[in-house]
Parts: structure tokens; C-alpha cells; sequence
């Protein structure tokens, strides 16, 4: 895998009477990158002590979106494994990819057993050589774009 990317969302349903003032605590708030918050969040005092608080509206809401700064010796819960084969017998030019996805084993001490850790939205982009002509691309699961122009195959997993 040469780069990735997490990013993740907080949704939160308050049925709270009064008006409490909440606060959300992040045991490693440098890996906690390019946030967008709710109106409620108190923006200042994210910035100051890296703590989420804010006094919730009533009902279903989208508290934050974030991104994880991979930088930060963060793993991306997937395994991304490449085999490339490639076959010039008969001056062809014949090669073939293929690239197994899935999810990491989660420790239980991270993601209690009860829950699942949900995994949504991964894609892989895929650069092919300038001297490939033509492809031949099929996938088991989400869909494979090939774009000839720029030679580069996004594989949408879903």
C-alpha cells in the first residue's frame, strides 16, 4: 500500500433534558486531522485544549467529520496485497494484476466485541505504465473505472 486515507464521522442522537454541556475527550487527539464540526461545538476550545465541547441540539445530528493524519503511525483498518505477473514469451506484452482487499483483524481492547468497526467508502487507484495500449479489468466486488487518458484504474469497493 503506498498511501491511505481514513476519515470518519461522530453521529450522535441526544434525548437530554436541559441544556448540558458535554465534552468529548480523544486519547490521541494528534492523529485527529481536518475537522468540520456541528454548529453546538465550541470551536475555540477545540482548538485550544483538542476537547469537543458543546451543548446538544435535540434529536439525530452529525457532531464532526474528520480525518485520521496517517503520518501519525496510524494503520488503515484494510490490508491492500498486489501480485503482478507478467508474461513476454511470445513478445505479447501480456501481464496480469491481481489485488486482494480486507479487513484487519481488530483487537478486542480497541473495538469491544459487540461492536463492529463499519468500513465504508474504499477505493483504489490503481497507476498503470504510459506503454499499457489497452486493459482488460474485472472485479468480484464494487465497480473498476479505467481511464486510457491518464492510464489509471479506480476500483470503487464500496
Amino acid at each position: 500500500m503506498v498511501s491511505s486515507e481514513v476519515t470518519g464521522m461522530v453521529q450522535a442522537n441526544s434525548r437530554l433534558s436541559g441544556i448540558p454541556d458535554l465534552t468529548m475527550t480523544f486519547i490521541d487527539p494528534d492523529v485527529i486531522d481536518d475537522c468540520s464540526f456541528h454548529p453546538c461545538v465550541r470551536y475555540n476550545r477545540f482548538e485550544r485544549d483538542r476537547v469537543v465541547s458543546f451543548v446538544p441540539p435535540d434529536g439525530a445530528f452529525e457532531l464532526m467529520r474528520y480525518r485520521v493524519n496517517t503520518k501519525a503511525n496510524v494503520s488503515a483498518p484494510i490490508y491492500c496485497q498486489s501480485q503482478v505477473m507478467f508474461n513476454d514469451s511470445q513478445n505479447t506484452g501480456y501481464g496480469r494484476i491481481s489485488i486482494t482487499v480486507g479487513q484487519k483483524p481488530t483487537s478486542s481492547l480497541i473495538m469491544p466485541s459487540k461492536g463492529t468497526m463499519a468500513i465504508e467508502e474504499v477505493a483504489l487507484t490503481i497507476p498503470f505504465p504510459k506503454a499499457v495500449r489497452t486493459t482488460n479489468l474485472t472485479v468480484n466486488v464494487g465497480t473498476c473505472l479505467y481511464d486510457e487518458a491518464t492510464k489509471v484504474a479506480k476500483w470503487t469497493i464500496g
